[in-house]
């Protein structure tokens, strides 16, 4: 994702608001658009009247004609909406007018906003001249039953095109004091592509797939359980998959450093079964004596775990010098030969297969 693009739109967007120009924000669901917007008009103190534009009639956005006092005419009510935004300006405060969802609106619901946008009129009423009117809306093939623009209404919108907003949504993310999204940030903010996958193949977009807002659903998840597996739920396998194997390899030192005294083992459980297992693996080759010290130290914390590597160790052929180690492994109630014999069979199993 282009971070230029993003804050380009932001700053686009401040530009609109402030030059009193309706502005469209057209992007992906989930990307922050009625968020960005609360936002700036809470920062502003902006009262903000939001419009779900596709729940409107006709009759909600002109007003339903009711007869005058002497029956004589008819005059169409004010909608409540309309209402709120000027008893509002009428307090002295500057208001906003949001039209959210506009793509899902028929053409036949959207010919009435035409002199809203325009105009901040109906036949019956008006808004201030100074309430700023936004609008988001996702493209015609993501929105719910999109419908794409009439050239009338498209043609009275300043448009921006809506990215996901990586630094902002991850700054964001950090302060909210949700454990699983400060990591959740960390991870888009090392892979900032992950933040927003829309599928390309229309089936996968009726299922879970990654935006701002499914993972921030994913933290909340992962909140209650602690499975970080369980965000494939919200964002999906393949999000899920790269975020978990992220969390899985974080913060783990590597051999060299661990070998070399400048890194100690990490006390988070999985960081920690990682290190053993490189460790295991690869300090042999470098410093059996340092590796065999490491591992002692490990197998106080989870000596199952050291014994199943001290056996690969074994069958790789470093046996000198490793007698301390199984020993203490023996202490422990271990028996080294039947898990290297177990490793043996499944080794030889998968051979056959």
């Amino acid at each position: 994702m282009d971070q230029h693009h993003g804050r380009k739109a932001a700053t686009d967007l401040a530009s609109c608001i402030a030059a009193n120009k309706p502005v469209l924000l057209m992007g992906a669901p989930g990307t922050a658009k009625t968020a960005t917007i609360e936002s700036i008009a809470a920062a502003g103190g902006y009262y903000l009247e939001v419009v779900i534009a596709s729940a409107q009639d006709p009759t909600t956005i002109l007003g339903i004609p009711m007869p005058t006092a002497d029956r004589k005419y008819t005059e169409a009510t004010m909608p409540g909406w309309a209402r709120r935004i000027n008893e509002a300006a009428a307090q002295g405060r500057p208001t906003i007018l949001f039209l959210d969802e506009l793509t899902s609106v028929p053409p036949s619901i959207a010919a009435p906003l035409l002199g809203v946008v325009q105009s901040r009129r109906a036949d019956g009423w008006t808004i201030p001249a100074e309430t700023r009117i936004v609008a988001a809306a996702n493209p015609p093939d993501l929105a719910v039953g999109g419908w794409a623009l009439e050239p009338a209404m498209a043609n009275r919108w300043t448009h921006i095109d809506w990215p996901a907003p990586i630094d902002e949504w991850v700054g964001w993310a950090r302060e909210q004091g949700s454990a699983a999204l400060a990591l959740i940030a960390d991870f888009i903010h090392s892979v900032p592509d992950m933040l927003l996958v829309v599928p390309t193949d229309i089936r996968k977009r009726s299922g879970p797939w990654p935006s701002p807002r499914s993972w921030t659903n994913a933290a909340g998840l992962i909140d209650g359980t602690g499975d970080y597996g369980i965000a494939r739920l919200t964002v999906g396998d393949q999000a899920a998959d790269a975020f978990v194997g992220w969390v899985a390899t974080r913060d783990v030192p590597s051999v060299e450093s661990l070998l070399n005294g400048t890194a100690e083992l990490p006390d988070r459980p999985d960081a920690f079964v990682q290190a053993i297992r490189n460790l295991a693996k690869d300090g042999p080759t470098i410093d059996l004596p340092r590796t065999v010290a490491l591992l002692r130290r490990a197998a106080t914390i989870d000596a199952g775990l050291v014994a199943a590597e001290t056996a690969r160790i074994a069958r790789a052929g470093h046996i000198a010098g490793i007698g301390p180690l199984v020993e203490d492994l023996q202490a422990a109630g271990i028996d080294l030969l039947s898990i290297a014999a177990a490793q043996s069979m499944a080794d030889d199993a998968s051979v056959t297969r």
